[in-house]
């Protein structure tokens, strides 16, 4: 048997959010410890996942169903080349305990995004107040009614399924039964480290290695587990532990997801083996250094968001999705085909931008510039995203980098905004990187892109009303590229002269530092590779050019006018042909790592 496992087994994103996550103050209130319980439930989902780090869908409808007017959340996808979609029934975690449709909320939308589903979420019962079997009898009845009803939500009753994670999980083995039994249709069903025994005497090593946590302990699962169940019930009944059914054959396809880290790893393992033995066909992963709760943790984890998105797209085949596959997408950041869309985003525009669209408009904005259908840019950007959390892990491996964030002199509620044009606009950013980093080793800390492709010096003086709307207390400005762009095929006029950016340079330090009283970085622009500009047919296209002496005459002024300003153009230099895109302007996906690693180095060693 393992020894225990520590918080220092976990992924590494996540010890240094798990680390700050045990120094909250805790949750205060008179309603006794199921109140207090239920309250930290609810504000710990929005601090591992806030809203918005969630997926995107097309539509939020809240009804209650049923005879008892089960409350439920239907959210409908936006990603789907049908009138018919699945259906999939959602049971929240929480020990049957704690828990509501705002701690599904993560999970509900990002299965709706990635499977192309329509997903109803059960607001069930929950005990001491409502012991078994009042839960699983809601949820029955939930299931019931959508089913009678399938035309409301899906409109496809071969493509049901069910769904929960935890003590959700287990109501969803039970109902999977269930439906068995019964001859209900069901797809599929989807397990997230599910209680699977009730019997809190049973010997599964995980209960034991996993008793201290990380996050959630085992002595917490069985209290849990005491206050569902009421004296006298059999705990050996497959409706409470679905892992003692003696009869498993002919139930529904499953995924089952386990966490290592979990002390209801093992009896989640042992349900897919017995499933799988009874000849179900079950999908099963274990994914390493991960806690219990993990899923819920993906606006912190790359980890956890990779192990999710395994997940998700496993179910989606299980239930046919006709959702737009990742694998149509270039999984490379760096491919030529994906740059387009880690530049252009409509939704930065100004005006745009000054309207404060929804984010499903904004969507449709940067889908109709990219001039694809919006599934296809939505799954750009989530494999985007997915790039910028691989690489804040590889970051976070490094401990000298680690410590230098940690020693940064950003306080809580400090509201760090990246002011640039399209190297800081870039969806891989070293800003989007920073975001991503900041969320997990300073996560009171809010940082927040304000690059704009295209901009110039003077055009971001224009927006300054917009930085200033985002009350920064400090700004990091890497400016200056687009000053030395060139327009024209023949002419190729430079944007701004070299005194015009001092000015410009200048004017937004007064503002900055007057309006907005903020405190000022600057960064001086990296190197452009002259001969990829030129052979880049898409600036040629548009009649704009680069001239690596113009960008160099950048840099320099802004040394002159800043001697303390980071100096990217020079560290860039022996490098450069590594670092930076086949267009030869725009840094790579190591070279945007490479901006935020001299970024703070030069922040820990002189502010």
């Amino acid at each position: 048997m393992k020894g225990r496992l520590s918080i220092m087994s976990t992924a590494p994103e996540l010890a240094a959010v798990l680390a700050h996550y045990g120094t909250l103050p805790p949750v205060l209130g008179d309603g006794g410890p199921t109140a207090l319980g239920r309250a930290t439930h609810e504000r710990d989902a929005v601090y591992f996942t806030p809203q918005r780090m969630r997926a995107s869908v097309a539509l939020i409808e809240e009804s209650v169903v049923g005879d008892r007017e089960v409350p439920v959340r239907v959210y409908r996808p936006a990603a789907s080349t049908s009138e018919k979609v699945p259906t999939v029934l959602w049971i929240h975690g929480g020990g049957w305990v704690t828990g509501s449709l705002h701690t599904s909320d993560t999970l509900s939308r990002q299965i709706a995004h990635d499977c192309g589903a329509v997903v109803v979420s059960v607001d069930y019962r929950l005990a001491p107040e409502h012991p078994w079997p009042a839960g699983l009898t809601d949820v029955v009845d939930a299931f019931t009614w959508v089913r009678d009803h399938i035309e409301d939500f899906g409109g496809d009753l071969s493509r049901i399924g069910v769904g929960g994670d935890s003590a959700g999980g287990n109501l969803a083995a039970a109902l999977a039964q269930r439906a068995r039994d019964e001859g209900w249709p069901l797809a599929a069903q989807l397990l997230v480290y599910p209680v699977t025994d009730c019997d809190v005497t049973a010997t599964y090593p995980s209960r034991v290695e996993c008793a201290d946590g990380p996050y959630v302990t085992w002595a917490a699962v069985a209290d849990c587990i005491e206050q569902y169940l009421p004296s006298g019930v059999d705990r050996h009944d497959p409706a409470v532990s679905p892992i003692r059914n003696s009869n498993l054959s002919g139930l529904a396809p499953a995924v089952v997801a386990t966490v290592e880290l979990d002390s209801l790893r093992d009896e989640g393992d042992a349900y897919a083996a017995a499933l799988s033995l009874a000849g179900v066909r079950v999908v099963h992963y274990c994914a390493p250094g991960l806690p219990h709760g993990a899923f819920d943790m993906v606006g912190r984890s790359g980890a956890a968001a990779q192990a999710l998105s395994r997940t998700t797209a496993a179910f989606a085949e299980l239930l046919g999705s006709d959702v737009v596959a990742a694998r149509t997408i270039d999984p490379d950041p760096d491919a030529d085909s994906n740059i387009p869309a880690r530049f252009l985003h409509a939704d930065r525009s100004v005006m745009v931008a000054r309207a404060e669209v929804s984010g499903l408009v904004a969507g449709q904005l940067n889908a109709a510039v990219l001039r694809v259908g919006r599934p296809i840019a939505e799954a750009v950007t989530a494999g985007l995203a997915a790039a910028v959390r691989t690489a804040a892990d590889d970051l976070l491996a490094d401990p000298s980098f680690v410590a230098a964030v940690e020693s940064l002199p950003w306080h809580d509620g400090d509201r760090i905004v990246a002011l640039g044009d399209s190297i800081t606009d870039d969806s891989c950013s070293w800003a989007e990187q920073l975001h991503e980093v900041i969320a997990r080793v300073k996560p009171t800390v809010t940082v927040i892109n304000h690059g704009v492709t295209g901009a110039t010096t003077q055009e971001q003086l224009a927006r300054i009303d917009l930085l200033c709307r985002q009350r920064p207390t400090w700004v990091i400005q890497l400016l200056g590229t687009n000053d030395a762009r060139r327009q024209g095929s023949v002419n190729q006029v430079r944007m701004a002269e070299p005194d015009q950016t001092v000015v410009n340079l200048n004017k937004l330090t007064a503002l900055i530092t007057g309006e907005a009283g903020a405190r000022i970085v600057r960064l001086t622009p990296p190197p452009v590779i002259e001969e990829r500009v030129n052979r880049w047919e898409p600036f040629a296209a548009e009649q704009i050019s680069w001239r690596s002496a113009d960008v160099a005459e950048i840099a320099q002024l802004i040394r002159a006018l800043d001697p303390a300003a980071i100096d990217l153009y020079s560290a860039f230099g022996p490098h450069q042909g590594d670092l930076i895109l086949a267009d030869g302007v725009h840094p790579n996906m190591g070279g945007q790592s490479f901006i935020l690693r001299t970024l703070i180095a030069g922040l820990s060693s002189t502010r």
